[in-house]
């Protein structure tokens, strides 16, 4: 090699050296390297938009000067050198600029690109939603100046004018590739996973209609849309002619989501349980909702900050409950704890990287986006496993209410036959006691029946005689009511006997009885049916029954006015029962005593002057056979008697 090159090569690198360590030039060696343009920037407040007259003025480097944040309009410049051995396109990224004017200088001439937040996505000459970008080429071992105007119209750039002049970054053509290009791969996977765990949740909860789960959808998709509209794909897609709009809805969907988590956190962790913590979560959602309002009041800066600590402030009121649940035995709050945990150490990385204590790579690129995903996973089997708790515990709750109402139920009946063994032993000593004073006034009423005969046959003065024959006909229906009382006392304490019986010999029997102790006039008394039937009962309730309805028959015939009466009596046999119905022409009863007919001493009884005691005793022989009696009175009455055949 000749001195001359060498020499050459000497003095290239010296001035390579000197650029690359120049305090107000930015060196680029490495295509894949993001680089931050903050500590190589020079800062002028003249508002002038001559880029020939900016020229002339004093630049003062940004590090040194006092920036004035308010003016609405300023201007930046720096250097860029390329210290590889090829041509680089070099894109330089702002962001929350409404208006930019970018020029980079080749020599005397200049390149003019006009970008910024409020430009539409189609007139941008980079096609990402996420940032503005503006490229400048670098020939290889060259630099080129650059000036950029920031223009505010809006309150988000003014008020964000200190932050977006110290987020400019420059990104070489493999950085910019692996950070907005491919990158695209690994969103779709994001988002796709995303998706279908919206999907499943939104399934779930058709299924089963959980408050919960729609809590939880409705975090979901704000989760989408947070990350959609900050990645700049919502602008993209779907309004890349309204950039103002894509711009208030990045901010507002902080918040927004903020909400969602937290009405999400309060159900799944029931809050309400705990109504201290409950009050508070509460009020951290209408305040989140305040700052919403506040932003588009056109408080940004502050709505911004203020979320961010309120957000710090809510992810650790929510753990707190959370270990507080878990810590209960509450299964799904451990979901919750590795979830978050999860989280945390994904943003923590992410913020690393972002601020420059950790290597950019794709795990600390993707660090925050891979824990959501984990995250949402996590919580989903979370939301499993509490339908699975809150299952358990219902049915804990009714189990424990079923066996307090056994136990009630159990309580109740040893109450019930408690208090019937009371009422039985009751009954018991009533009907003895009925039965042995009905028993002891016999004797004296048999005295007096006897004397009323004798003074009978004896006394011949008409009132006497008539006295006596009062006093006898009213002891004598004290003595039919004390027989029916003994009557009744029986029929309660036998003990029915099933024998042979034939239906003609028991009506040979009442019809006998009848004759001599009845004016009515056999002849009327039809029988129809199957009245030569033979089957097992009890021979002597049976024809108490039949005694009693036929007796009632004759004495409440009806025999105005040339009126024949009439009795018939059927028998019957259908389906394994003995059916048995007296039906007469007779007075009739009326409609209003049907209810009470069956009962002691009523009222329809005392209408007719007897003691209403028959049918009552009527029922008890057709319980004790195990049938039972009902009756129709409309022009005819029919009395229907159904008896097994066996008792």
């Amino acid at each position: 090699m000749s001195i001359s090159k060498r020499f050459f090569l000497v003095v290239f690198a010296a001035i390579n050296s000197f650029l690359c360590h120049s305090q107000d030039t930015l060196c680029i060696k490495n295509s894949s390297e993001i680089l931050d343009l903050s500590p190589f920037l020079s800062i002028c407040n003249d508002s002038s938009s001559n880029i020939q007259t900016i020229k002339g003025e004093s630049f003062t480097p940004l590090a040194s000067s006092s920036l004035n944040a308010n003016l609405p309009t300023q201007w930046l410049k720096f250097i860029i050198y390329n210290a590889d051995s090829i041509s680089r396109e070099i894109k330089i990224s702002a962001s929350f600029m409404d208006k930019i004017s970018f020029y980079s200088f080749n020599d005397s001439a200049y390149t003019l690109f006009k970008n910024g937040d409020l430009t539409p996505l189609y007139d941008r000459k980079t096609t990402v939603g996420q940032l503005c970008f503006m490229p400048v080429t670098v020939p290889s071992h060259q630099s080129r100046t650059c000036y950029l105007r920031m223009e505010s119209v809006s309150p988000i750039s003014q008020q964000f004018r200190t932050f977006s002049i110290k987020s400019l970054k420059a990104y070489p053509e493999a950085a910019f590739y692996a950070r907005f290009e491919q990158s695209r791969i690994y969103q779709a996977l994001f988002y796709g996973a995303l998706i279908i765990m919206l999907l499943y949740n939104f399934t779930i909860y058709i299924l089963i209609r959980s408050n919960t789960y729609s809590y939880y959808v409705l975090f979901l998709i704000l989760l989408i849309l947070f990350f959609a509209s900050n990645n700049g794909y919502l602008f993209e897609l779907f309004w890349p002619a309204y950039p103002k709009t894509d711009l208030y809805i990045k901010f507002l969907s902080t918040p927004v989501l903020l909400i969602s988590y937290l009405l999400f956190s309060k159900r799944y962790l029931e809050s309400g349980k705990f109504s201290k913590l409950n009050n508070v979560l509460i009020g951290l959602v209408v305040v989140f909702a305040l700052i919403a309002l506040l932003m588009l009041g056109g408080w940004w800066k502050v709505g911004r900050t203020l979320t961010i600590i309120l957000a710090i402030i809510s992810f650790f009121i929510i753990l707190y409950n959370a270990i507080r649940m878990a810590m209960r035995g509450y299964t799904p709050a451990r979901f919750f704890l590795a979830a978050n945990a999860l989280l945390i150490v994904g943003a923590i990385v992410f913020a690393s990287a972002r601020i420059g204590n950790a290597q950019q790579n794709r795990f600390t690129q993707y660090a925050l986006q891979a824990s959501i995903i984990v995250q949402v996973a996590l919580v989903s089997l979370g939301l499993v496993d509490r339908v699975n708790y809150v299952s358990a515990q219902l049915a804990k709750v009714k189990l424990d209410n079923e066996k307090l109402s056994w136990e009630k139920e159990i309580e109740r009946k040893e109450i019930i036959e408690e208090k019937n063994r009371e009422l039985e032993k009751l009954n018991q000593e009533l009907d003895t006691f009925i039965y042995k004073t009905a028993h002891d006034i016999r004797g004296p009423l048999a005295r007096l029946q006897g004397l009323c005969n004798v003074g009978l046959m004896d006394v011949t003065d008409p009132k006497a005689v008539n006295y006596l024959e009062k006093l006898k006909a009213n002891a004598d229906y004290l003595n039919f009511i004390l027989s029916r009382l003994g009557t009744i006392h029986e029929i309660t304490n036998i003990t029915p006997s099933s024998k042979l019986v034939s239906f003609n010999n028991i009506l040979a029997e009442i019809s006998s009885q009848i004759k001599f102790q009845q004016s009515f006039d056999l002849n009327n008394l039809k029988i129809t049916g199957s009245p030569t039937m033979e089957f097992y009962s009890d021979p002597k309730l049976l024809k108490f029954i039949l005694y009693n309805l036929i007796d009632n028959a004759i004495k409440f015939q009806n025999n105005q006015n040339g009126h024949v009466p009439w009795i018939e009596v059927s028998v019957t046999n259908k389906i394994g029962a003995i059916t048995i119905t007296v039906t007469d022409n007779g007075l009739g009863i009326p409609e209003h005593d049907i209810p009470t007919l069956f009962e002691m001493f009523t009222q329809a009884a005392g209408k007719y002057q007897t003691p209403g005691l028959g049918l009552y005793m009527v029922k008890l022989c057709t319980e004790k056979l195990k049938g039972n009696i009902t009756v129709e009175a409309a022009e005819l009455t029919t009395f229907t008697v159904q008896l097994p055949q066996d008792v």
